[in-house]
């Protein structure tokens, strides 16, 4: 199903801020196209979001201390999920405090009153630590050359999972139907001994395992950003402890021990192995970043600060800013520093549709009678032409070039034919549609990285497809071509894996697993 951001978040946040004749638009614009027909509904329910965000800040401004968790007897709205997220974005605006109150929230207008008790439940970010850099100029970044270095494209990613799947019902906790399985012996876990659900990410490292709550919803978190466990090999989780700043990213290596956050102000914090502060830094304020934020016109320096990482030893870390990844010394000295290249004209997958790797976006131009660089008008302009020649209904045998062609177009759009107006997928009627497409002269976003598994090398993921494996001096070593936006790297002494898909209806994601001997999706 096709999601369109602007009639859901741009929609919400019109109820947010009122714009009433804004939503009269977007209604306007879904009832007169009939391929919008799917968000009639939602369309008319930020008109219920408008009015419930008044009722939220009228409800809170009378009562101060408000639980949220009594909201929908409060507002007599039964939809709690609608609640929540508003409220988030009440929160998130800065228009409303919330303060941990049991299991729930007291929630408080900014800038009114607020018992001392309550507001020791709020995190609020320490002093900035300033930088240990040693440079005070940027050196320049070493614009990586492509034109020498040994691709290796991957099969693409399999299509979504968009049906649903008939699982048979179980009445137990566990069944094997099937009888798979030659033991079975199922166990509740005493309420005591269960983990917290609020430590909801997990990263493997040398000696067990590190778990996150990032949210601060857990006990250890309360009036902090939020808390870290450890937990060794066999499972035993030791005590929590709080992190000393808000994690907006977060990077373990898989050989190491210890980890890295990054602030949303900027501040990489490193924690040793006993999750206590290593040393901190604030990317801020480091000269690369500060002189390619001004190449890119940027007047908020740490807005392109995104994926940080660390090697075994801790011994060095590396930041990416936009298109440029720099590795320092713990000690504050820079080791080296890359750009990657600019965008060339090509699809990429941003973790919803299908894309090929090079040579299948030239399979499907060659079928359409095309050539780079091309427009969105173009591929649609040629589809239609091509697609009244050869209908199977115009033209008897045309069947098979027809699924190459729509083949061919799904490809280079990210959208499926039959999509473009119900069955009729040639008409001439004007429909625009926003497509995957990127151009060339644009930078190329860093947007995952790691260290080797050794850490004497290191690996850069761009939004465009590729993950680039660099040596120590930051010169580039090989280019995996991995057609799909990647969403993280774990390299091992033996395999590289790249998440290529997440599949929400099953939570698991499917993998591509490299190594010198095989290629895997």
């Amino acid at each position: 199903m096709l999601s369109i951001p602007a009639l859901s978040q741009g929609g919400t946040m019109m109820a947010f801020v009122g714009d009433k004749d804004g939503l009269m638009e977007l209604r306007k614009l879904v009832q007169e196209f009939g391929y919008l027909e799917p968000f009639k509904g939602e369309a008319e329910d930020h008109f219920i979001d408008m009015d419930l965000f008044n009722r939220l800040r009228e409800a809170i401004t009378a009562k101060p201390g408000l639980l949220q968790n009594r909201l929908k007897t409060e507002l007599d709205f039964s939809d709690g999920r609608k609640i929540s997220r508003l409220v988030a974005y009440l929160d998130k605006a800065g228009e409303i405090r919330r303060a941990k109150s049991g299991n729930t929230y007291a929630l408080f207008m900014q800038g009114g009153d607020m018992p001392d008790a309550a507001a020791a439940t709020i995190y609020s970010e320490p002093t900035m630590p300033g930088s240990h850099r040693h440079e005070k100029r940027s050196a320049k970044a070493r614009e990586i050359g492509l034109g020498n270095v040994k691709f290796v494209p991957l099969p693409p990613s399999p299509p979504g999972w968009d049906h649903s799947l008939d699982l048979p019902q179980s009445v137990e906790d566990f069944e094997d139907p099937q009888g798979a399985w030659a033991q079975i012996s199922v166990e509740k876990i005493k309420q005591e001994s269960r983990p917290d659900p609020a430590f909801r990410k997990h990263y493997t490292t040398a000696r067990g395992s590190i778990s996150f709550d990032d949210l601060a919803k857990s006990q250890a978190s309360l009036g902090k950003a939020g808390a870290v466990a450890f937990s060794d090999t066999a499972g035993r989780m030791g005590t929590p402890s709080a992190f000393v700043r808000d994690v907006a990213w977060i990077s373990t290596h898989p050989d190491g021990e210890g980890f890295a956050s990054r602030s949303k102000s900027g501040v990489l914090t490193v924690y040793d192995g006993d999750l206590d502060v290593d040393f901190e830094t604030d990317l801020g304020l480091a000269p690369e970043v500060i002189a390619n934020a001004a190449r890119l016109d940027h007047e908020v320096t740490t807005a392109g600060l995104r994926c940080i990482a660390l090697t075994p030893d801790r011994s060095q870390y590396m930041f990416t800013h936009i298109d440029e990844a720099w590795c320092i010394s713990r000690d504050g000295k820079m080791v080296w520093g890359v750009r990657v290249p600019e965008n060339e004209p090509r699809t990429v997958d941003l973790g919803s549709v299908r894309v090929g790797t090079s040579p299948q976006i030239s399979d499907a131009l060659k079928t359409m009678s095309l050539e780079m660089p091309v427009s969105h008008e173009m591929i649609r302009k040629r589809y239609r032409e091509l697609a009244r020649k050869s209908h199977p209904d115009i033209n008897r045998g045309g069947e098979e070039f027809m699924k190459e062609l729509n083949g061919s177009y799904e490809l280079l759009t990210g959208i499926d034919p039959s999509k473009l107006e119900g069955n009729n997928a040639v008409s001439d009627a004007g429909v625009e549609f926003t497509f995957t497409m990127t151009y060339a002269g644009y930078p190329d976003r860093i947007s995952e990285i790691a260290f080797s598994g050794s850490g004497d090398a290191a690996l850069l993921a761009t939004s465009s497809g590729r993950v680039i494996r660099v040596d120590g001096q930051g010169i580039p070593e090989v280019v995996y071509e991995i057609g799909a936006y990647p969403h993280r790297i774990i390299e091992t002494e033996s395999y590289l894996y790249e998440p290529r898909r997440v599949c929400r209806r099953l939570n698991c994601l499917s993998y591509a697993a490299i190594s010198d001997r095989s290629i895997a999706a």
